[in-house]
């Protein structure tokens, strides 16, 4: 997780660690998921967040029903496909799997969506409605989808059918997508951002939805932070 806006707010740890109203930011972004369904939950952590501030005991404390693994990274390796390399030891292609953003708030329905994807392999994390009341967060890459609800396309610029995506991504196990993802994650570099990752995903014509949510708090930057404390 980058530092971004919070050296210069004097801040002296990582985003990842900010506490937000006494909790850490990547632990309130964590608890956002349908974690109590996991079978694992693997955090990825840059070498800093694990050996300066002894981030696997404090997922150990913050999650100690649930069966966690800390996997250290290089600061330079923290896009989804490299998050999914760094963790590829603790679950298989036939396994289900959903990358999200230690960063990131959602409130999600993610749980129910899974479980009625259809014929989708997997789903795509979207804010659904303007960026503004975003807390602070300002928008970098949009999706598109076509008739029959499948993301067709990722674009850097807003359209009035454009969603802006949330960095979460859920892959289908039985389906073959995780085994797609896996592919692609080994493909590209380990930096490679959302927005890339996915457009190789739709290159390969795997079918993923949309998984819409009211509103994202991007906790990564003091602004949308700030932004988040004012509006709780």
């Amino acid at each position: 997780m980058p530092y971004r806006g919070y050296a210069a707010s004097g801040y002296e740890i990582p985003a990842a660690l900010v506490p937000v109203r006494g909790t850490p930011a990547y632990a309130r972004a964590t608890a956002g998921l349908p974690v109590d369904l996991a079978t694992k939950v693997v955090f990825v952590c840059t070498l800093e967040h694990l050996e300066q501030y002894n981030f696997h005991t404090d997922v150990q404390l913050r999650f100690p029903h649930i069966s966690t693994a800390v996997v250290p990274i290089r600061e330079d390796s923290c896009g989804p496909g490299g998050a999914l390399r760094a963790a590829v030891e603790f679950f298989s292609e036939t396994d289900s799997v959903i990358v999200h953003p230690a960063s990131m708030l959602i409130r999600t329905a993610l749980a129910a969506r899974l479980s009625v994807m259809g014929e989708l392999g997997g789903l795509v994390g979207v804010v659904d409605g303007p960026i503004d009341g975003t807390g602070g967060w300002a928008a970098e890459h949009f999706v598109t989808v076509d008739r029959t609800g499948q993301v067709n396309n990722v674009d850097e610029r807003w359209s009035a059918s454009a969603m802006a995506i949330t960095g979460t991504m859920a892959f289908d196990g039985p389906s073959g997508t995780t085994a797609e993802a896996l592919d692609v994650a080994f493909e590209l570099e380990p930096s490679t951002g959302p927005a890339e990752y996915l457009q190789s995903m739709i290159k390969r014509r795997v079918p993923l939805g949309v998984d819409r949510v009211n509103v994202a708090w991007d906790l990564s930057h003091a602004a949308g932070l700030g932004a988040y404390l004012a509006h709780r």
